[in-house]
């Protein structure tokens, strides 16, 4: 429990400093953009892990002659 709480601090500070520079260097809507692209690469890296997993699961097939 400590661990993760030390995550959720130390991203609950680097994400608005990250946000508050990429916006003041950049522009507001890049930040926008950036996020979004973000959680896009996170969403593929969930749906990869997760069909990972899935084909490692699935037992071989069993040839029958």
């Amino acid at each position: 429990f400590g661990l993760m709480a030390s995550a959720a601090a130390i991203g609950g500070f680097i994400g608005p400093l990250a946000g508050a520079g990429l916006a003041a260097s950049i522009g507001f809507r890049a930040t926008f953009v950036f996020c979004g692209l973000v959680l896009l690469a996170t969403v593929a890296v969930v749906l990869w892990t997760e069909r990972r997993q899935r084909d490692r699961e699935q037992p071989e097939p069993v040839a029958t002659a």
